[in-house]
């Protein structure tokens, strides 16, 4: 046989086996480009609120953009969020087509953060009812079997125990006054830790507290979100100031004081009640009228910017208020308890 005739012949199946191989890595680099990306689902728990930001498009004139979702942790962490395609619950928008900004409310939202953004399937709204409610507390701290043979500890838990039995998981917030101290040595001591009267707002069966007080006599307990209304009684002493709130990392509250004559006036501060007492007054503020109906409260705050109007109800040591704003259109709740200043 002609040697050239063979050498081409193993020329050509050289380059095809080439060509194939090349074809094959253009085939798997195309199949990798298209495996999609794993993503794990998480799930978060916050404040959410919405924002709208604008954009000049000449001078003198902006141009408003589409809102933007935000979800504030407990933590203060902030991630932005987009609902995605067939997202399950979320907010419902109101019958009149106006987009109500700021504080939409407690959402609990599962989906896959991609970049810092938390892309969402499923929001489901969190009511929070107040309670006023008093235990013995414990700490205790699960084990985890890890690996076979080998028990791990886990970060300890608070459980509230009732005088008939009746357990809660207690979740101390961020700010929380009172509570068991902790050991100088750092380590955690287990089991009952006294008596406490805890304040707070529940999400499901947990406790979020705000304020736990030491206590050493027993009285009848008021179950979570059952706690019975009062004929209203308002205190005119002090003042009633709001869960910590965070501005950034700023910590404030909102502040209540009410009058003899029926007056209220409205403002938040950094400072504590103490602070307050040399300049929060009528005299130097813009004042409301208050309606009392049994255990329903109202009133409304004026100012030079507009209104802000607030309705809900007392309980034995706390007002419950819902809010609503005709300054930005934000609206949301919030509980104040009776302080001294």
């Amino acid at each position: 046989m002609n040697s050239d005739f063979v050498n081409t012949i193993a020329m050509a199946a050289l380059l095809g086996l080439l060509a194939g191989c090349g074809d094959r890595d253009a085939s798997d680099a195309q199949t990798n480009a298209q495996k999609p990306e794993t993503k794990d689902c998480i799930v978060v728990e916050g404040e959410l609120k919405r924002s709208m930001s604008l954009t000049m498009i000449q001078p003198g004139h902006m141009q408003a953009n589409p809102p933007d979702l935000t979800l504030v942790t407990d933590e203060g962490k902030e991630y932005p969020v987009r609902q995605m395609p067939g997202c399950f619950g979320g907010i419902p928008e109101p019958s009149d087509g106006v987009i109500s900004l700021g504080g939409l409310g407690r959402y609990r939202c599962k989906g896959v953060i991609t970049g810092s953004v938390l892309e969402v399937y499923e929001m489901t709204s969190i009511t929070k009812d107040y309670f006023d409610i008093e235990g013995v507390i414990k700490h205790s701290m699960p084990l985890t079997q890890s690996p076979p043979g080998h028990m791990q500890a886990n970060p300890p838990n608070l459980t509230l125990v009732t005088d008939e039995g009746k357990e809660y998981p207690v979740h101390r917030m961020p700010g929380c006054t009172g509570g068991p101290p902790e050991p100088s040595g750092g380590a955690i001591s287990l089991g009952g830790l006294g008596r406490y009267r805890c304040r707070g707002l529940t999400t499901g069966s947990v406790l979020d507290v705000y304020e736990m007080t030491k206590i050493t006599t027993a009285r009848v307990e008021k179950n979570p979100g059952t706690m019975p209304l009062v004929q209203t009684s308002l205190e005119y002493d002090g003042v009633y100031r709001s869960i910590e709130k965070h501005a950034g990392t700023m910590p404030y509250w909102s502040y209540l004081r009410f009058y003899p004559d029926g007056e209220v006036i409205a403002v938040s501060s950094t400072g504590q009640p103490k602070d307050l007492r040399g300049w929060f007054s009528k005299e130097n503020q813009p004042h409301g009228k208050v309606t009392i109906q049994g255990n329903r409260i109202s009133f409304r705050i004026p100012s030079r910017a507009g209104a802000v109007d607030y309705i809900g109800e007392a309980y034995r040591d706390c007002i419950r208020l819902g809010f609503y704003s005709h300054i930005n259109h934000r609206m949301g709740s919030d509980v104040y308890v009776s302080v001294e200043w």
